[in-house]
């Protein structure tokens, strides 16, 4: 059975105002979406008068097994919104697109109309402009400091948030991934990046699946191996409702 990679989103530092700095991998070169494990320790809010950059950036992510693209924006609140894809020629995002928002985490696939909503498992997005690295090279115009996590290296945009404009990384097998940003556009992202559809069905990650196959025989979302374990994130991090 073949299996549909939806959403792979970025490692990036963020940091509340007197905390050191943390950098959370959401996945990158990982088959399925990102799904909350543990929720967050650090607040999920911004502090009054503190906003984030808003920016959109694409990235080209290479490895010795396939070249894929991302789309990832940040609005001016702090929110993020990433794709496995670059925006159409009208700017669109046609694709699964993971949403972190204050109040909750959406999965929105459009295939099957689908969303699957978490409560919040990220804080959001400040502006800094000390990332804990050495400074080193200018991409994109912006400077960077480098970061090194085990087998990972960062270049972190002192400008953007922190946000990695570079990463390589090697596993423990010797393979070698590098995603690089090949375009920043400052400002605020479309609205649409952030919508959350209101005619998409609540699905959790085993009916996704499920309805995936059903549309599309002999195709499925998420790897056989972990949809149990994810069914079971989903099930005890549904958002409280009223």
């Amino acid at each position: 059975m073949r299996r549909i990679a939806v959403v792979l989103c970025l490692a990036f530092t963020i940091r509340t105002p007197g905390q050191a700095p943390s950098t959370y991998d959401t996945g990158v070169g990982h088959g399925n979406p990102p799904i909350p494990t543990v929720q967050s320790q650090l607040p999920n809010s911004l502090s009054a008068g503190v906003t984030a950059h808003p920016f959109v950036a694409t990235y080209k992510l290479s490895s010795s097994r396939a070249t894929r693209y991302r789309t990832f924006a940040v609005r001016s609140d702090g929110a993020v919104m990433t794709a496995n894809s670059l925006p159409d020629a009208n700017g669109h995002i046609l694709t699964a697109r993971t949403i972190e928002l204050r109040d909750r985490y959406v999965v929105a696939e459009p295939m099957t109309r689908s969303i699957s909503t978490y409560k919040p498992y990220m804080p959001m997005i400040v502006a800094l402009q000390d990332c804990g690295g050495m400074p080193d090279e200018m991409i994109l115009g912006y400077p960077t400091e480098v970061i090194q996590q085990g087998r990972t290296t960062r270049w972190l945009a002192v400008d953007l948030n922190c946000l990695p404009l570079r990463e390589h990384a090697v596993w423990k097998n010797g393979r070698e991934v590098t995603r690089e940003a090949i375009s920043v556009t400052l400002g605020e992202p479309p609205a649409e990046y952030f919508n959350v559809p209101s005619d998409y069905q609540e699905r959790g990650p085993a009916d996704l699946n499920a309805e995936f196959a059903r549309k599309f025989p002999g195709q499925q979302l998420y790897d056989e191996v972990v949809v149990d374990r994810m069914q079971k994130i989903y099930e005890r991090s549904r958002p409280l409702t009223p």
